[in-house]
């Protein structure tokens, strides 16, 4: 997996403009899935999504389901893709092009599928068909 500690929001404090990732996993009490921010906390790591009396809305998730979406990464419906963080593809979408299904990862600075990199996929029709468990 990578390491989670190097994605996680940092505020950037001479105010610039940032491009921030979305996140997405699992809630750790549940099998639904959740989108937001990704905060690391005393060994936990939260999605977020916005605050409350300056105080983070939060939920606990499973690191293992983790997986990111960066601006602009879109099927050809224009839904988020999402690359999972992991080894196995846990958490990652589900794509299918050319009659062909496979996990979106992330891994060493790229986004790809098992058979090739996402910069290759961009003149297919690519489409989100699932999630991988």
């Amino acid at each position: 997996m990578v390491g989670i500690e190097n994605l996680i929001l940092k505020r950037n404090t001479k105010g610039h403009q940032m491009n921030i990732p979305i996140y997405r996993a699992k809630k750790i009490d549940s099998d639904k899935y959740i989108q937001g921010y990704l905060l690391g906390m005393w060994g936990e790591y939260f999605i977020s999504w916005g605050e409350t009396n300056h105080v983070p809305n939060k939920v606990q998730i499973d690191p293992t389901t983790l997986a990111i979406h960066f601006e602009d990464i879109l099927d050809s419906e224009g839904n988020k893709i999402f690359s999972s963080l992991s080894d196995s593809g846990k958490g990652g979408d589900i794509v299918e092009y050319n009659t062909k299904k496979e996990v979106v990862k992330y891994s060493l600075g790229t986004i790809q599928t098992y058979m090739f990199r996402f910069e290759d996929l961009i003149d297919l029709e690519v489409k989100v068909i699932g999630i991988q468990e």
